[in-house]
């Protein structure tokens, strides 16, 4: 499962960046054991002209017995081998 959610109740195709001068970001929510199909989200969005150029940041979420090192090891070799 897989949930999307826009913070801006719009946002404008001809404005690059808010007025506020900071930047617009996608913020990921991810298990790893759920699979990769949903990484490739932020990616397409950010090909749309109102997301080019955004910060995409990966947050991790972790089981109970899951060593935080590990995944993060894994999870930096996986969008290595996306690139």
């Amino acid at each position: 499962k897989g949930i999307l959610v826009f913070r801006d109740k719009a946002y404008p195709v001809e404005q690059k960046q808010p007025k506020s001068g900071r930047r617009k970001r996608i913020d990921l929510w991810w298990k790893p054991h759920g699979g990769g199909l949903l990484i490739l989200i932020p990616y397409l969005m950010s090909q749309h002209k109102a997301w080019a150029g955004c910060d995409i940041t990966c947050h991790t979420i972790l089981g109970e017995n899951q060593d935080e090192d590990t995944i993060r090891r894994k999870v930096e070799q996986m969008f290595h081998e996306l690139r």
